[in-house]
C-alpha cells in the first residue's frame, strides 16, 4: 500500500496509484493523435462547465481503501456512456479493483485498470457490489461476472505521454485518466476524484497544477478511453463506428 496523503480538508487517504506498468510507445495502447483522434460524441462546443456537471452524475467514494485507480476506471466508464447518449448504469469499481489485484488491497496502476475495461469489462453494481473486491479471491462474485462484464468494456485507450496531448483530448471533449501523488483522477476540465461529493465542488476540484502533471505524466501516466463497445453483439450498446 502506497502511504496515507492529505486532502485540502486535511483529511487522510490511501491513495493507491502506483506507477504506469507500460511505457509510451511499447505497443501496447496507441498514442493519442490530436490531428487524427475523433472529437468526442458529444462535441467540446457544447462542453461548458454546467454541461459537465450534469454529466458526472455518479462519483465513488474509495474510502480508506487503496482503490483509487479502480474507482476511476468505472467513473469514466459512465462518464464516456454519458457523453455518448447511453443509458445510464453505475458500474462496480470493485469488479476491477479484484481483478487487478487479486482481491487484495494493495493498489494498482492505471494501465493495468484501462487494459482490463479493454479486456474484460466492468460489471454493473447489480452484478458485484461496489465495495467486494475481496469477492475475487474468496470466489464469491456470481459465476456469470464475466458474461456481465463483457458487456461493458472500451473499444479502445489510448495513452498521452504529455501534458500537452492530454490538454489536447480534454480540449477535444474526451475525459482523461491521470495519476499524481499517488492517486488517480479522471480530468474532464475539472478533476473527478473518488473522495466523494464532500470533496472540492460536489466531487470536482484540481487535484493536479500542470507544473505537477509535467512530472506525473511520465510516471503514472495519462490516457483516453475512446469509446465504450458492445463487443457481443447483444443490442445493448452501439458499435462504435
Amino acid at each position: 500500500m502506497t502511504e496515507l496523503i492529505r486532502d485540502v480538508a486535511g483529511k487522510r487517504w490511501f491513495p493507491g496509484c502506483l506507477p504506469r506498468e507500460s511505457e509510451p510507445g511499447d505497443g501496447k495502447f496507441r498514442i493519442f493523435d490530436p490531428d487524427k483522434a475523433p472529437l468526442a460524441r458529444r462535441g467540446p462546443d457544447s462542453l461548458n462547465w454546467e454541461v459537465v456537471k450534469s454529466l458526472i452524475f455518479h462519483i465513488i467514494n474509495q474510502g480508506n481503501q487503496g482503490s483509487c485507480c479502480a474507482c476511476m476506471g468505472a467513473g469514466i466508464m459512465m462518464l464516456v456512456r454519458e457523453i455518448m447518449g447511453l443509458a445510464r448504469v453505475i458500474f462496480s469499481q470493485a469488479s476491477l479493483y479484484g481483478q487487478g489485484n487479486g482481491g487484495q488491497d494493495q493498489g494498482m496502476a492505471i494501465d493495468r485498470c484501462l487494459q482490463l475495461l479493454v479486456d474484460v469489462g466492468c460489471c454493473p453494481i447489480s452484478v458485484i457490489d461496489q465495495y467486494d473486491w475481496r469477492g475475487f479471491r474468496n470466489k464469491t462474485w456470481p459465476v456469470n461476472w464475466k458474461t456481465e462484464a463483457k458487456k461493458y468494456r472500451a473499444a479502445e485507450v489510448m495513452d498521452c505521454p504529455s501534458l500537452e496531448v492530454m490538454q489536447a483530448a480534454n480540449e477535444m471533449g474526451h475525459p482523461v485518466a491521470y495519476g499524481a501523488k499517488g492517486h488517480a483522477v479522471i480530468r474532464f476540465f475539472l478533476d473527478i476524484n473518488s473522495w466523494g461529493r464532500s470533496w472540492g465542488e460536489n466531487g470536482c476540484g484540481i487535484w493536479a497544477t500542470d507544473r505537477e502533471l509535467i512530472r506525473a505524466i511520465p510516471q503514472y501516466g495519462a490516457w483516453v478511453l475512446l469509446l465504450a463497445a458492445d463487443p457481443i453483439g447483444d443490442g445493448d450498446l452501439p458499435q462504435p463506428k
